[in-house]
């Protein structure tokens, strides 16, 4: 609870980065703005799964990688909710849920995938645990009915990754598996998955040493569970 204490106080400093999204049609501001539209139209109808995250969870259901086709393989004809933006990091998040996106609707199961893009940013695995917990603990607070996985987060190509990176991805991980009960909060830890013998990326999984291809994909999705 310290830990979680101290990095609201670093929030409450520091705030949110507002940097515009890469491509064109959208800015970050839009984006989240777009999510809200989502939702309000969606009306009361439950969602089965909603997804948390950065650019990996944004990618799930991308037209043009051909990601929306391997998505509808394993969740085709469920009411799912995508609200990853690209280049989020967890203090992003925290923003967008504080700001509306965990309002106005049902869920029966969230999905978080956050904290990658923390790394680079020199945050500590202890402080990465605490930023994804309150998540957790936001989304538990508004939907105390609905089940929540925290998926770990994923290993990355050295050259994508500052010295001793992977090194705090998986103490961060080992320290995920700590926050989670195994029934309200499950970890689905895929991490091993992505992983060589060598303990080394397996690089057909992704396209860059960070995002997934369509096999990374098909990989982190046969992990974790549907909503009963």
């Amino acid at each position: 609870m310290q830990m979680v204490a101290i990095l609201c106080a670093m929030l409450a400093v520091t705030g949110v980065s507002r940097e515009p999204e890469t491509g064109k049609r959208w800015s970050w501001e839009g984006r989240h703005a777009q999510f809200l539209e989502t939702i309000a139209a969606n009306g009361e109808k439950p969602y089965d799964i909603v997804f948390l995250g950065d650019s990996l969870t944004e990618l799930m259901t991308s037209e043009p990688r051909g990601n929306r086709e391997v998505f509808e393989e394993f969740y085709g004809g469920l009411n799912t909710l995508n609200l990853g933006i690209r280049g989020d990091r967890i203090e992003n998040l925290v923003w967008r849920l504080e700001h509306g996106e965990l309002d106005g609707y049902r869920a029966r199961l969230f999905r978080i995938l956050i904290g990658t893009n923390n790394v680079p940013k020199r945050w500590t695995a202890e402080e990465i645990c605490a930023g994804v917990r309150q998540i957790a603990e936001m989304v538990a607070a508004k939907h105390p009915e609905a089940k929540i996985e925290i998926v770990s987060i994923l290993p990355r190509d050295d050259r994508k990754c500052p010295r001793d990176g992977m090194e705090r991805i998986r103490n961060a991980n080992r320290l995920l598996a700590g926050i989670c009960d195994g029934e309200k909060v499950v970890l689905v830890d895929a991490s091993a998955k992505f992983l060589d013998e060598r303990g080394l990326i397996k690089m057909e999984l992704y396209t860059d040493g960070l995002h997934l291809s369509l096999e990374g994909y098909r990989t982190l999705f046969a992990e974790g569970r549907k909503p009963n």
